[in-house]
């Protein structure tokens, strides 16, 4: 009994350096003012309109596997179609080179949180700024999806992640940005992170797996 209490104990501790490891970074719960449309939406006079939003990633050391993001979004007007949702890397203040195109659902027409997952792992180093950015299609007229928006600059986040206070657009899927202003005018979005463990911990979390697993087999050989 006693050999097996000290391995719930290490099964525990290994656990607890796992807990850890999840990051986030959210305004999903700021209040509402507006949205963006993304598609074709003749009151804008422009092309399909792609909406991008910057964020930062916090100060672990060996940086973040990236997750999903999941984007906050009203009923879609008309019948656009073709959503998608890419990570880009930043260059300067504007989006730079896309690094994934995120799976996830390509028509998202009624209100509700949508979840974007990269294809293959994806790490983003510390410290550093990225954006989630929103392409769609739209015929002519108004047809256009909705990503909310807040002005509020407040957010949820954990390790020092932010959220930029501005916006980037495009009317030309991206091939060149602008910035809308006033700050803070950002649409509404979340994103899921793994820090990535220093040297260390992955040293106590193998450790103590193999602590764990020489316990067993002796408690295992005593029977």
């Amino acid at each position: 009994m006693k050999i097996k209490s000290i391995i719930l104990v290490i099964a525990l501790h290994i656990l607890s350096y796992n807990s850890h490891a999840i990051e986030i970074v959210s305004n999903i719960s700021e209040t509402t003012i507006s949205f963006f449309s993304i598609g074709q939406n003749d009151g804008d006079t422009l092309g399909d309109v792609t909406e991008a939003q910057g964020f930062t990633t916090g100060n672990n050391a060996q940086g973040y596997i990236f997750n999903n993001t999941v984007l906050d979004i009203d009923n879609a007007v008309g019948s656009p179609s073709n959503f998608e949702v890419k990570l880009y890397n930043a260059s300067g203040s504007d989006p730079g080179s896309v690094i994934d195109t995120l799976s996830g659902d390509n028509n998202p027409a009624t209100v509700g949180e949508y979840t974007y997952t990269p294809g293959s792992s994806i790490n983003l180093s510390a410290n550093t700024t990225y954006f989630i950015a929103a392409f769609a299609q739209g015929a002519a007229g108004d047809n256009y999806y909705k990503l909310n928006v807040t002005i509020s600059a407040s957010q949820t986040s954990s390790d020092g992640w932010t959220i930029a206070d501005l916006d980037n657009f495009s009317d030309n899927n991206g091939t060149t940005w602008m910035q809308i202003p006033p700050a803070p005018n950002v649409f509404q979005f979340s994103i899921d992170a793994t820090a990535v463990p220093e040297p260390a911990d992955y040293t106590v979390i193998f450790g103590g797996m193999a602590l764990a697993g020489v316990l067993y087999r002796r408690s295992y050989l005593k029977k």
